[in-house]
């Protein structure tokens, strides 16, 4: 049966986070958390509208999206995660004729949007219209913790316990705390990175994030007064993700960033959850190095851009200004 979409309406608070509790493969960046958390980090340039559909078989779809506004609101482009994270409709059990059904609907309203599929909802739909693919890097947290320590490289094992030999220690950051100890390492970080830190995010989106709900989370390694290395994770029923990380020089001499990531996969395995998500890297081949040393595989994430000719001109824009700079 061909489906259509038959009323489509801002979605409400409480619809949006209804259906993203009931979805079994729902990721944070889906929630309106998430959206949210953009929202006050950008001043509104990036804003959640979140809609409701009602297809013509009377089934309601929550589909999460954020509006950013360019070029003084000439210019719109609609996510289906803010930050271009992974984004797709809310449904209790996946569906080809409801994503076909969706998919259409927003290439004829959207003159141009940006959905990253999310890998653990396995949509068909999204794969064959992706404009491109990319992966990310996961690690089964279903097996025993014998098995999850022995997936990892033994340079990996030696950098852990040469961190903790150093007196390195993790904590997780409580909620309300500022976040400033974390933002000095990700300045420093991205100063290391040079050309390849394509992007940059804020003081003010980093702490909305954190204020974002109990699903943010924020790991430091420290030694003494000292942080040495930091990672951003986000929580749903069934995974972490690792969004966002930083280290200093020392930090990495001493294997922190090792017992940090060891640390937090324990947490989440102790924890119950089904798997943690590195997430993809980039073009940084260090950075990929890193999260295959604890275990990590590949996993396919079906991408898909549609731009208008506005939208088009102004990347190009950009893009020469940014190689001119």
């Amino acid at each position: 049966m061909t489906l259509s979409v038959v009323a489509d309406r801002p979605a409400l608070p409480a619809e949006w986070d209804a259906a993203w509790a009931s979805s079994p493969s729902a990721t944070y960046f889906q929630s309106r958390s998430w959206s949210l958390a953009w929202e006050r980090g950008t001043g509104g340039r990036i804003s959640t509208a979140g809609r409701l559909l009602t297809l013509s078989n009377g089934e309601s779809v929550v589909v999460p999206m954020s509006l950013e506004r360019r070029a003084a609101g000439l210019l719109q482009v609609a996510r289906l995660s803010a930050g271009d994270t992974y984004g797709g409709w809310l449904v209790p059990s996946q569906s080809s004729d409801v994503s076909a059904c969706v998919l259409d609907w927003l290439r004829r309203t959207y003159s141009s949007l940006t959905l990253i599929g999310n890998p653990h909802a396995n949509d068909a739909e999204i794969a064959r219209l992706a404009t491109r693919m990319t992966t990310t890097r996961v690690l089964d947290l279903r097996v025993d913790r014998q098995r999850l320590l022995a997936a990892r490289t033994s340079r990996n094992s030696r950098s852990e316990r040469r961190a903790e030999r150093a007196g390195v220690v993790i904590e997780r950051v409580a909620n309300g705390k500022p976040w400033s100890d974390y933002f000095a390492l990700y300045l420093e970080t991205r100063e290391r990175w040079g050309a390849q830190a394509r992007t940059f995010h804020s003081r003010a989106l980093l702490e909305a994030i954190g204020a974002s709900g109990s699903g943010a989370e924020l790991w430091l390694a420290r030694k003494g007064d000292e942080a040495l290395a930091g990672a951003i994770c986000l929580a749903d029923r069934r995974g972490l993700s690792y969004w966002h990380g930083a280290s200093s020089v020392a930090g990495r001499g001493l294997g922190a960033s090792h017992l940090l990531f060891a640390t937090v996969i324990r947490d989440a395995h102790a924890r119950g959850l089904e798997r943690f998500d590195f997430l993809g890297s980039g073009d940084l081949a260090g950075v990929d190095q890193f999260k295959m040393s604890f275990g990590a595989v590949p996993l396919n994430v079906a991408v898909l851009v549609v731009a208008s000719r506005m939208v088009q001109i102004a990347r190009r824009l950009q893009g020469a200004w940014s190689w001119r700079r």
